[in-house]
């Protein structure tokens, strides 16, 4: 195996379908998930021979998904408006391992 090919991939709205593409030859950890969120993993094996057949998964993260952040918007002129927005902070993570395997 010369490396492993992942494409992790979300509807972030029922409109949008986004996507991450790695290429991996270890451990692969992603970060800035959002919690509650399904995502679906496609991973395959880039050797000399050519790509393995895909393994598809979907894994859904823990948690809800955070509230709908909260926008101000001030107009300052004719041009320009300040704009604030909070909203709540979480970490989730979505740890996957790739291991080689040999015949």
């Amino acid at each position: 195996v010369e490396h492993y090919v992942v494409v992790i991939s979300w509807v972030f709205d029922e409109h949008v379908k986004e996507s991450w593409n790695y290429t991996v030859s270890g451990t692969l950890k992603v970060s800035n998930l959002t919690a509650g969120m399904v995502y679906e993993v496609a991973v395959w094996a880039h050797t000399n021979d050519g790509d393995s057949p895909t393994a598809l998964f979907r894994k859904q993260t823990q948690g809800t998904r955070p509230a709908q952040p909260s926008l101000k918007a001030r107009p300052l002129n004719q041009t320009a408006v300040e704009c604030n927005w909070t909203g709540p902070q979480a970490e989730v993570r979505l740890k996957v391992h790739f291991t080689a395997l040999s015949n």
